[in-house]
């Protein structure tokens, strides 16, 4: 009897050691997956990370490319307003210049008409004064006050005045000496 039990407790510790081996085998099986397990999420969430970085360096790189061109566009609109800001200006200078040489055309026609007017009143009825080239002083004065024409005096057509006989001028200015030309162009 005594050997049965031996024998009996040496089967039972037999196969108590043995459930202790299988035990620690799938222990050790366990941990293995367990880190594998966890070696594979590391890598996932790496790689996930990274994606993301990816993800977000594209997204970055876009809404600069976006606020560059917004950037420039605003830039062109800017630019293009001044142009048109500045053309309508030069436009309105222009008009203004064109308005200003009709009504200089105006008014010269103007007096040189009343001139010839005056003057053709003044040679058809009986002449003008000595020294004043046959004009009345009337038909002088008109011409004196006409818009564009304030060179003409009492004496001739230039602001110096000339001796009786027309001859002797003194130098007038450049300015005087246009507008003088001007004038006897119109009377001729």
């Amino acid at each position: 009897m005594l050997q049965a039990y031996s024998a009996l407790a040496f089967k039972s510790k037999k196969g108590v050691s043995a459930s202790i081996e299988t035990q620690e085998a799938a222990n050790e099986k366990a941990r293995a997956q367990g880190e594998q397990a966890s070696q594979q999420r590391k890598m996932q969430e790496q790689q996930r990370v990274q994606s993301q970085k990816s993800s977000l360096r594209g997204q970055y790189q876009q809404m600069m490319g976006q606020g560059e061109q917004f950037q420039m566009t605003l830039n062109a609109q800017q630019e293009q307003s001044e142009i048109d800001r500045t053309a309508s200006q030069l436009a309105g200078q222009v008009a203004a210049e064109a308005a200003a040489t009709a009504a200089e055309g105006d008014a010269l026609m103007g007096a040189v008409s009343g001139a010839f007017g005056s003057a053709a009143s003044a040679f058809g009825g009986g002449g003008g004064t000595s020294g004043s080239g046959g004009f009345s002083n009337t038909s002088q004065n008109i011409l004196a006050n006409a818009p564009g024409a304030p060179i003409v005096t009492n004496t001739g057509l230039f602001s110096g005045g000339v001796n009786q006989s027309g001859f002797g001028l003194k130098p007038p200015s450049d300015r005087r000496l246009k507008n003088n030309i001007k004038l006897i162009f119109f009377l001729i």
